[in-house]
């Protein structure tokens, strides 16, 4: 079983996500996913403000956050606690939609990198990471964080998601075997 991050698997540039990946194996502690209930934010109080969470709803299989932090609203331009991400994201909702499926049935770890942001004519660097939660053995919930980098000629503000991010699921299957 993965017990640190193998760079050759995921490339994770940012080293707070990078800390948050390194925290989410040792919450594992044997199991293939830890529990929901393991997590305490306080472990990773760098990545707050790009910090999220999502559940599954069974009845209708959409995911709702649950919690957003302040860059994420920032970046979309309104407070999005509650909302679906197909409602939030209309552009590319089905897809991350489809994404955060293969997280939490295969289950998988979500990487993307790249200017998946667009702020006026000017791209925003962004890298993401999903983490599958479970809650009573069932895994319906999304940890993640994403951390932005503005350019310098633009504030930091609202920008609109322009998709030209490299992105991947690893299933964990492939983080265990290439840890032996």
């Amino acid at each position: 079983m993965l017990e640190h991050a193998n760079d050759s698997v995921l490339p994770i540039v940012d080293h707070r996500l990078y800390a948050l990946l390194s925290y989410w194996l040792a919450l594992r502690d044997g199991r293939s996913i830890p529990n929901r209930q393991d997590f305490d934010p306080t472990k990773v109080p760098f990545l707050l403000n790009g910090f999220w969470i999502l559940k599954r709803d069974a009845a209708t299989g959409r995911y709702r956050f649950h919690l957003a932090g302040e860059e994420i609203r920032s970046l979309l331009g309104r407070r999005i606690v509650g909302e679906y991400v197909d409602d939030l994201f209309v552009e590319h909702g089905r897809q991350f939609t489809e994404t955060l499926d293969q997280v939490t049935s295969m289950p998988g770890i979500h990487h993307m990198i790249g200017s998946a942001y667009q702020s006026g004519r000017h791209g925003v660097h962004t890298e993401r990471l999903a983490l599958p939660m479970a809650d009573n053995g069932v895994i319906d919930t999304v940890f993640g964080a994403t951390v932005y980098q503005w350019p310098t000629a633009v504030l930091a503000g609202v920008a609109r998601f322009s998709g030209t991010a490299t992105q991947a699921v690893v299933p964990i299957s492939v983080l265990d075997r290439t840890a032996r």
